[in-house]
């Protein structure tokens, strides 16, 4: 019997890895630091947003491409319904992702502010977090949740890994082992000591992408 093919979670179902054409596999569509789009200088058109990507995404289909990681993970103004709406006029397959950081762009919500100085969360919490995004679906913040993230991305703190930023590793490479999803991070100051906390975990480096920090 011929061995199943494996199939990638896109923002508008699954897809047979082999249709998945050219990938980009490290993309921000949309970035926006969090908070920013209330800024009183900041205005967010959404017509205008969809049309500059839909005419990058189009381009990129025209030249070869089939699909688009997009690698900004949550409250970085990642928007399942723009990608969802982008995919289905473009034709070009996208691949959203669940997962946060480095430490330095976390909410006071992911530290435990009790202790002196505060502590990140437990590995555990973080990888029960992008779990759920991965099965049950991405959050749309207070109002559902939709299609599953089809990776669990993380960044490490330039200057040097944190105590949170190896709890995001941990916590993603946990959550990739539960879901079968592979894990993207962005490196910090030592990026093969950085990959040896995703493998101490278990996860095996062919399911791994490191993205240099472009400095």
């Amino acid at each position: 019997m011929a061995a199943a093919t494996p199939h990638v979670a896109t923002v508008l179902g699954p897809v047979p890895a082999d249709r998945l054409g050219a990938v980009a596999v490290h993309e921000a569509l949309l970035c926006v630091l969090p908070g920013a789009e209330h800024a009183f200088d900041i205005v967010v058109d959404r017509a205008e947003i969809f049309e500059t990507l839909a005419a990058a995404l189009t381009e990129f289909r025209e030249h070869g491409g089939g699909t688009v990681v997009d690698s900004t993970g949550m409250f970085h103004g990642r928007d399942v319904r723009l990608l969802e709406a982008l995919s289905r006029s473009t034709g070009v397959h996208v691949v959203a992702s669940t997962g946060m950081g480095p430490e330095a762009l976390l909410g006071g919500y992911f530290l435990t502010p009790q202790t002196d100085p505060p502590t990140p969360w437990p590995a555990e919490r973080f990888a029960d977090l992008f779990t759920r995004e991965v099965t049950e679906g991405m959050v749309v913040p207070r109002v559902e949740r939709r299609g599953p993230a089809g990776l669990v991305v993380t960044a490490v703190t330039r200057t040097g890994m944190t105590a949170t930023d190896e709890s995001l590793l941990r916590g993603a490479a946990r959550s990739a082992l539960r879901t079968g999803v592979p894990v993207s991070f962005r490196a910090g100051a030592d990026a093969v000591r950085e990959l040896d906390v995703l493998l101490a975990e278990g996860l095996t480096a062919d399911r791994v992408v490191a993205a240099d920090t472009g400095e």
